[in-house]
């Protein structure tokens, strides 16, 4: 499926194309069971990331978790940067997953690794 573009940009921040390693996870569960995946571009305002099709990344594309915590390292950073997300859209491209997910929470700390990187 392919994303159409509507002509006018909804989104409140630039998107930075990018190739940066991520875990998730889900928020609201005690067990930390990671998923690798691999976010392809992000602003202050979310993120679109790639994950290889597995049986457990169908638990975002039905909404059994619409949230979900991303932790992750910016090139020249030393700090990693750990946010809570809400997937918006999940799509199929080339036997992987594309979730786009917007940033619902992150320590201060994290906001501010995230913005000296795209500002």
């Amino acid at each position: 499926q392919e994303l159409k573009a509507s002509g006018s940009e909804r989104r409140r921040f630039d998107r930075r194309p990018v190739s940066i390693p991520a875990f998730l996870y889900e928020s609201a569960s005690n067990e930390k069971n990671f998923m690798s995946g691999l976010i392809v571009d992000i602003s202050l305002g979310g993120m679109r990331i790639s994950i290889a099709k597995d049986p457990a990344v169908e638990a975002y594309r039905s909404g059994e978790s619409p949230q979900f915590e991303a932790l992750f390292a910016l090139p020249n950073e030393v700090r990693p940067v750990n946010v809570r997300c809400k997937t918006c859209r999940v799509v199929d491209t080339n036997g992987d997953v594309h979730v786009g997910a917007t940033f619902i929470d992150s320590d201060f700390n994290s906001y501010q690794t995230l913005q000296r990187y795209l500002v």
